[in-house]
């Protein structure tokens, strides 16, 4: 896997759906990033300490999914400030299939 763009590098030669999600905040720390995905977790300060706040399990269920069709995710610092989150998805081995993904085209398109 190519650790530096979330797994499934070329040499794998699976196809992958890649997900990329950036932002222009402050960016991660290095504390963060050694327990980001890691379930439960949540960084001191964020939403997840109010009322209507969440679980800490969002991440560790990207990575999880990830990891489990063969792809990765990876989260880096963007320069000049932000971060930068990518994630792979192995595609299924059924969907490489002509006839699959042409009915899945198709009922996709079908009012």
């Amino acid at each position: 896997c190519d650790d530096d763009d979330g797994g499934g590098g070329d040499d794998d030669h699976r196809p992958l759906l890649k997900l990329t999600v950036s932002d222009d905040g402050p960016g991660l720390s290095a504390a963060v990033q050694a327990r980001l995905f890691t379930a439960f977790v949540q960084e001191e300060g964020s939403r997840a300490h109010s009322a209507t706040g969440t679980s800490g399990v969002g991440l560790w269920l990207v990575k999880t999914l990830c990891d489990a069709s063969g792809g990765g995710v990876v989260a880096r610092n963007r320069e000049p400030h932000g971060a930068e989150f990518v994630a792979r998805f192995g595609v299924a081995a059924a969907w490489r299939d002509n006839s699959v993904a042409c009915a899945a085209a198709t009922t996709a398109t079908e009012p």
